[in-house]
């Protein structure tokens, strides 16, 4: 069945089966360090989803397509494109244009604020106001470690919503987002997927 997730960076409609399986109490804890932004200082939204994966390409490598938010089409399914708008050559904002879900509808549209970006690093991107669909607070964080000649790239999300079940629902789509993330980019780069995180809640 295909599903709607409406989330900050990565609307994507994607399809869920039971191959996708996640520890939901355990999260790998990324490494503290004052060149990453921290979610706190954006959002009072707890980190809902996370994907790590090692990379066997140096950071440069993956920077170069994981780095600028207009490649996300390129390894994002359900996105058609993405438009940036990029002052003094790092990104500040971006819209994603989606593929309809259905024969003769429109699909969504969606505008993200850049609010980190640094060259082999990642980026950050957050909308604070309820999208259509009633999510807020969302940020979402990239970031590329080096490990030797390899990548650590660590994936966070985080958002709210008042009603829990739009939350799971949120949730347990994204476990299949990753993993399908996961899959072009260890097709491309070569390695492995880490983790793939899902908070528990109550419904769960």
């Amino acid at each position: 069945m295909r599903q709607l997730l409406i989330i900050p960076t990565l609307m994507l409609f994607v399809s869920c089966g039971n191959q996708n399986k996640v520890k939901m109490s355990e999260k790998t804890e990324m490494k503290t360090t004052s060149t990453f932004p921290k979610a706190s200082d954006f959002v009072k939204s707890p980190l809902r989803n996370r994907m790590v994966l090692e990379l066997n390409q140096p950071t440069s490598e993956v920077y170069d397509l994981v780095g600028d938010p207009a490649n996300m089409s390129k390894y994002s399914a359900g996105l058609e494109k993405v438009e940036t708008v990029v002052r003094n050559g790092k990104c500040t904002s971006y819209t994603c244009y989606f593929k309809p879900m259905a024969e003769g509808e429109k699909g969504v549209i969606h505008t993200e604020k850049v609010v980190w970006q640094e060259t082999n690093l990642g980026w950050a991107s957050t909308k604070k106001e309820a999208t259509e669909f009633g999510f807020t607070e969302s940020f979402s964080l990239t970031t590329l470690e080096a490990k030797g000649g390899k990548t650590i790239l660590t994936w966070d999300m985080h958002f709210n919503h008042e009603n829990e079940e739009m939350l799971v629902m949120n949730k347990t789509t994204l476990v299949g987002v990753f993993e399908d993330m996961a899959k072009q980019l260890i097709a491309k780069f070569e390695g492995k997927l880490i983790e793939n995180y899902m908070e528990q809640s109550t419904q769960e």
